[in-house]
């Protein structure tokens, strides 16, 4: 048998599907979720699923992971302690953030804490200007001096992010290098990898809180992919994001990418589609919602049905009985317009 198999980690249960590709028979589990090693949840689980369906670990062609490790060190700010290194005089735009608030004129609202401390943020004196022309490069004795402190103060992840690196990394890359000769196991972050575009408020939360969770994450995969191995698992290991799925190493890097993985096979179904590839079915679990996508596949037109074991419905598309697979699937022609 050639079988497609999906894990999705929730608080409570981990949810399985196993699919053999060949007659499109669905298996499903449910084993009780292990917080503090959501890994050994998913062992188990695939290997009840597999001795439910009379099968072994070599026979997997691809194990697809929902997972919410990031995106629970985030709401419960339990990520690592994060440095940040920006351009000099920027320091405070974790706190300055942007005028739109909840409460524009509410003088005793607060703002939400920065996932940076004040005493974590460290200035460079360096300068990219808006059309990518240096202004001034750093010194790189300054770049080592903060690199050994941060390495001397014991702090495992940092987000860099200079001002206007989208237009050019070069003062990145020169940090980069720095923390690759002096302190190389350190997580680092890059704005200019991460989110090379404008508006430094945007791209410094978007790297913090890529560093935040980025030794959460790197660790659990690793950790996740290293017993499937054991397992006898040898397919390759995808975890799902919003709109398809990475693999280990990027995610690695981009691990705020791993957060909401929500109708995680759209850009798959849009690759076989552009490839004019038609199999029977594809499927993938969703982080939070707890539902169940198949992609069904026997003419050019390529559909995603979504059933949602929570709430019943999908508001984007009409209701529609599929032979009792399942109390209530969802039709969507994957072919819509990328902000859905």
């Amino acid at each position: 048998m050639k079988l497609r198999l999906a894990v999705d980690t929730g608080g409570t249960f981990t949810d399985i599907v196993l699919m053999d590709e060949e007659t499109g028979t669905v298996w499903t589990d449910k084993v009780p979720s292990t917080p503090d090693n959501p890994a050994r949840a998913c062992v188990t689980g695939t290997r009840r699923i597999l001795e439910k369906a009379g099968a072994s670990p070599e026979e997997l062609t691809l194990y697809l992971h929902g997972t919410t490790v990031a995106t629970n060190a985030l709401l419960e700010y339990k990520g690592s302690p994060t440095a940040l290194i920006t351009t000099k005089g920027f320091s405070d735009i974790p706190d300055i953030a942007r005028q739109t608030r909840p409460k524009l004129y509410d003088f005793r609202a607060r703002k939400p804490k920065p996932l940076i401390d004040r005493d974590m943020r460290y200035e460079l004196d360096e300068r990219v200007l808006y059309d990518g022309s240096v202004l001034k490069t750093p010194d790189m004795a300054d770049i080592d001096k903060i690199v050994l402190d941060i390495k001397k103060r014991g702090i495992e992840s940092v987000a860099v992010c200079l001002l206007h690196s989208y237009a050019n990394p070069v003062n990145e890359n020169l940090i980069e290098d720095a923390f690759k000769r002096l302190y190389p196991e350190c997580f680092v972050t890059y704005s200019a990898k991460v989110l090379p575009e404008y508006r430094e408020y945007e791209r410094m939360s978007t790297v913090s809180v890529n560093a935040y969770v980025m030794p959460n994450v790197g660790r659990y995969v690793v950790k996740l992919q290293d017993a499937l191995k054991d397992s006898g698992v040898n397919s390759e290991l995808y975890v799902m994001q919003s709109k398809d799925v990475l693999d280990i190493d990027y995610l690695k890097e981009h691990s705020i990418r791993s957060e909401y993985a929500m109708c995680n096979l759209i850009g798959q179904a849009k690759k076989l589609n552009a490839e004019n590839v038609q199999l029977n079915i594809i499927l993938g679990l969703c982080v939070g919602h707890d539902t169940l996508f198949i992609k069904y596949s026997d003419a050019p037109v390529t559909y995603l049905a979504v059933k949602d074991r929570c709430t019943g419905h999908n508001p984007l598309s009409p209701i529609y009985q599929h032979n009792n697979l399942f109390e209530r699937i969802h039709h969507m022609d994957v072919k819509f317009d990328d902000e859905l």
